[in-house]
């Protein structure tokens, strides 16, 4: 048994050795604590001269140099748990040194323990340094207050979780390899492998089949996580308590491993390229096949003419290097470039029969569409008011078209049957059939007048599949209409019907078609209270509610009423006023709107393609006469 005297004195002795990586740690946050003061001073100087800083700015600016916002905090972290790890646990691929070390008069549990906590200790001591002697500066300058204290401390947290990540699969890889450069690639693999076995087959998809756009969300994406890089990336955009959770849980597991890969790694895989040589034809497997069809991809779309036959030819020759690049440096000798051959033939094999599903679709996935069974809401992009413009309330930054549509216009429930009759005309979107069709029908001067359409399933298993088809106006307008007149769909369309709006906006004016202000008669101005703001978003939601699919197709509005949070807000909200929006139209002219100046002549909210071309035209019931 080992006292905890002598594990003190190991942790003395150990770090005594290995002084330099401390050392480093230290001048790299000196050189931190030089920059935030000097950024502090600037601000400091700014405030005292009356440049026009507020004081939320400020804090916002103090808070983001210390909290998870500090990208260069995280790269340090990152490279010094890479340095710690590699570092600390090099002697397993020196056959001396683990001699060395296994000889000495100490547990392997307890050595192991040694060189873990130190490696912590490297870096969480000056780290808290850092931390103590910015609030020291903060607290001169006066700037020091309970949120830039929680930003220091919740930023130091943050980066602590991020280091023991990468620290625990910097020491997985030196336990897993038996020298230090394959180590470092091993590393490199597994901070994205689960990201790009999870990426495979939607690219595949993305590139070989029109109708799909994306997947996300579902057991697919959450796999993710698995990959340390991707699970750093959200930690750094958008960290929370259970990403936090998930972050230390995965560290820990990832420890446990190490400490069961320790106890059965021998001491002669000193030196080997992989330690576990029943592990060295899985992991050639799991390397070769993806990163070889992900270079046929890549060929096969940069090829001039693409093709199947250059698809195929360039995942076979990155295939065969990749397999003969593998086997030379997993033996170190030049000649077992071509080893393992039945290996490689069953790679290849199963590669170019990957690929060839996507390459002729033989599953018919690009055809088919989710069963009814299997889906539980539908989000649709419909070509109806095209000019419309979605704002995030809080920041009044836009959100682009297709983005909100399809995460709030949606139908559930018993209107899924209306969308499966919309999706029932749904044709593929620059197919040769849907062309020729087109093209027969312009021989007759019988144009067809045809939209894409962007759709999201969202499926009982969580995941949203993303589709396009092409949709013939003709056809399918009743069953376009169905889906517009649904209350669900509206009140996804048409942002106003948001419950944030109430407390969004507070103001509103009218124009007309060239934004020419409709003056209120009764006050010489068009600027309207907070409280009728109010009542006017209730009487535009009331209208909006039992507006048709055939008004919006057939009536000219007479005027746009634009909503803002106020003078100067970025924050803005804009719709049209139809004539068959009696109760909105009534409430105005009571309010001194005169919709006489209004000058559009022109149905407006409906936009096609003509002949299957990507300009937009607006759309007359005329032109399917």
């Amino acid at each position: 048994m080992t006292s905890k005297t002598s594990f003190f004195k190991s942790l003395h002795e150990d770090a005594r050795h290995r002084v330099w990586v401390p050392a480093l740690a230290c001048v790299v946050f000196l050189l931190g604590l030089i920059l935030s003061t000097l950024t502090i001073q600037s601000l400091s100087l700014q405030a005292e001269n009356s440049v026009s800083y507020e004081a939320a700015r400020i804090l916002s600016e103090m808070t983001s140099m210390y909290n998870y916002q500090n990208f260069m905090l995280t790269v340090v972290a990152v490279t010094g748990a890479i340095i710690c790890g590699m570092q600390g646990y090099s002697y397993l691929s020196s056959k001396c040194q683990l001699d060395f070390y296994h000889s000495l008069p100490i547990k392997r549990e307890t050595f192991f323990l040694t060189r873990w906590v130190n490696g912590i200790l490297f870096y969480l001591v000056p780290a808290l340094l850092f931390s103590l002697l910015s609030c020291i500066v903060l607290a001169a300058f006066g700037f020091m207050s309970a949120p830039v204290l929680l930003a220091v401390i919740s930023g130091l947290f943050h980066n602590l979780l991020i280091f023991l990540l990468v620290y625990h699969c910097a020491i997985l890889a030196c336990m897993v390899t038996g020298n230090t450069l394959i180590a470092l690639g091993f590393l490199g693999m597994l901070s994205m492998y689960s990201f790009m076995i999870t990426r495979l087959v939607p690219s595949f998809m993305d590139v070989y089949y029109t109708t799909y756009a994306s997947f996300s969300t579902g057991l697919s994406y959450y796999l993710n996580y698995l990959s340390p890089a991707w699970l750093i990336i959200k930690l750094l955009t958008a960290p929370t308590v259970g990403l936090y959770t998930f972050t230390f849980i995965f560290s820990a597991v990832l420890l446990v491993l190490i400490l069961m890969l320790y106890r059965m790694r021998a001491s002669e895989a000193a030196g080997k390229s992989i330690a576990f040589s029943r592990f060295r034809p899985v992991l050639r497997i799991m390397i070769i096949i993806p990163i070889a069809l992900y270079a046929g991809l890549v060929f096969g779309q940069l090829a001039p003419g693409f093709s199947a036959f250059w698809s195929i030819f360039g995942l076979l020759v990155f295939l065969v290097l990749l397999h003969a690049i593998l086997e030379v440096v997993f033996d170190f000798d030049i000649h077992s470039a071509f080893h393992h051959k039945k290996e490689l033939i069953a790679c290849a094999v199963f590669s170019v029969a990957f690929m060839s599903v996507f390459l002729t679709d033989v599953l018919k996935l690009d055809e088919q569409i989710p069963s009814r069974h299997s889906v539980e809401a539908i989000y649709f992009d419909l070509p109806i008011d095209n000019d419309m413009n979605y704002r995030d309330l809080k920041t009044g930054n836009y959100i682009a078209v297709t983005d909100y549509r399809e995460n709030h216009a949606v139908l559930s429930g018993d209107d899924l049957d209306k969308a499966y009759n919309l999706l029932a005309y749904r044709t593929v979107v620059q197919q040769p059939e849907a062309e020729a069709a087109v093209n027969e029908a312009s021989t007759e001067n019988d144009y067809y007048n045809t939209f894409n359409l962007n759709v999201r399933f969202v499926k009982t298993n969580g995941q949203s599949e993303y589709r396009k088809f092409l949709i013939i106006l003709q056809n399918a307008e009743n069953a376009l209409a169905d889906v517009f007149n649904t209350a669900s769909f509206k009140q996804g369309h048409y942002q106003i019907f948001d419950a944030a709006c109430d407390k969004a906006f507070t103001t509103f004016t009218v124009t007309d078609a060239t934004d020419h202000m409709m003056v209120r008669t009764t006050t010489g101005t068009n600027l309207f209270t907070e409280k009728e703001t109010k009542e006017c978003i209730d009487m535009l939601r009331n209208d909006l509610s039992a507006f048709t699919y055939e008004q919006m197709t057939s009536e000219i509005p007479i005027g746009q009423v634009s909503f803002t949070a106020g003078e100067g807000s970025d924050v803005s909200l804009h719709a049209y006023i139809y004539p068959s929006f009696t109760e909105t139209i009534r409430w105005m002219e009571e309010h001194g709107i005169d919709f006489a100046s209004w000058k559009q002549k022109e149905i407006i909210s409906l936009y096609i393609s003509l002949n299957d071309k990507e300009d937009f035209q607006e759309y007359d019931a005329s032109m399917l006469d």
